[in-house]
């Protein structure tokens, strides 16, 4: 299953992202991080250089049936085309959540980050109007902690997924009599 989430910025992307790959014992990709990475190259390392890294791995993660999750904000369009071609490609396996916060708790989230300096409210406007050409699966006010409502409703998504395919996972198996 490919988790996908995205939001704009403060949204708590990373934390429910983060929250996700425990909980699966998936992979995460920030766009982030692997951003961070290639500028930390030398250079010459060509810009965009982490979805196409964030593509390879999730395609291959599609075609192994495992969980892998992506994390960012959308706004890139190299990011918003890896999700509209893995939703064309496996329909099946992928499972994306929007996330938004109102401007207060952005304000507020930002203003208490220790991680960087606050991100100008332009961000904040850019990253929730992002549009999406497959709108997501789930988009949840994040003014609060999402994350017993999101489990709850990706358990239920994957457990389709597995009953709908040859593959059966033990945790999902029928008990012996």
């Amino acid at each position: 299953m490919i988790y996908v989430v995205t939001g704009n910025i403060s949204s708590g992307k990373t934390t429910l992202a983060k929250k996700i790959a425990l909980a699966t014992k998936a992979p995460l990709l920030s766009s982030d991080t692997l951003r961070l990475k290639v500028q930390a190259q030398p250079q010459g390392a060509a810009t965009g250089d982490e979805f196409l890294l964030m593509r390879q791995l999730a395609y291959t993660a599609a075609l192994h049936k495992l969980d892998i999750v992506l994390d960012s904000t959308g706004m890139s369009y190299r990011f918003r085309n890896l999700v509209t071609d893995l939703r064309r490609s496996f329909p099946n396996q992928i499972f994306h959540i929007r996330l938004h916060c109102d401007r207060d708790t952005w304000y507020y989230r930002e203003m208490s980050r220790d991680d960087r300096g606050p991100i100008s409210e332009k961000f904040y406007e850019e990253s929730d109007n992002v549009a999406w050409d497959v709108y997501p699966d789930m988009t949840i006010n994040s003014n609060k902690d999402v994350f017993p409502f999101v489990i709850q409703e990706l358990a239920a998504r994957k457990y389709r997924f597995f009953r709908n395919t040859a593959i059966v996972e033990p945790f999902y198996a029928p008990p012996r009599k």
